[in-house]
């Protein structure tokens, strides 16, 4: 089974970590802008299990939750378990 890390930048102009975790424990890392170039190559991992440190609000540029919403997944924000 394979898992996808995404440090998600804020604007597709600035860069984003991308980072894959195979069975065996093998790591790539790529740093990647396009939206396309992500969902491209979370496809191309065959991933099972994705996580994403994204904003979930800006004035400008991704708009993280309502996209994640309004595509019918949960997102479950990180904040939300801190004491």
């Amino acid at each position: 089974m394979n898992f996808v890390g995404v440090d998600l930048a804020g604007s597709p102009n600035r860069p984003t970590g991308f980072c894959v975790v195979d069975e065996r424990k093998h790591v790539r890392c790529e740093i990647l802008y396009s939206d396309y170039e992500i969902l491209a190559e979370v496809k191309r991992s065959h991933a099972k299990i994705a996580a994403i440190d994204a904003p979930l609000a800006l004035p400008k540029g991704r708009h993280c939750l309502q996209d994640t919403v309004a595509a019918g997944l949960t997102s479950v924000p990180v904040t939300e378990y801190l004491p």
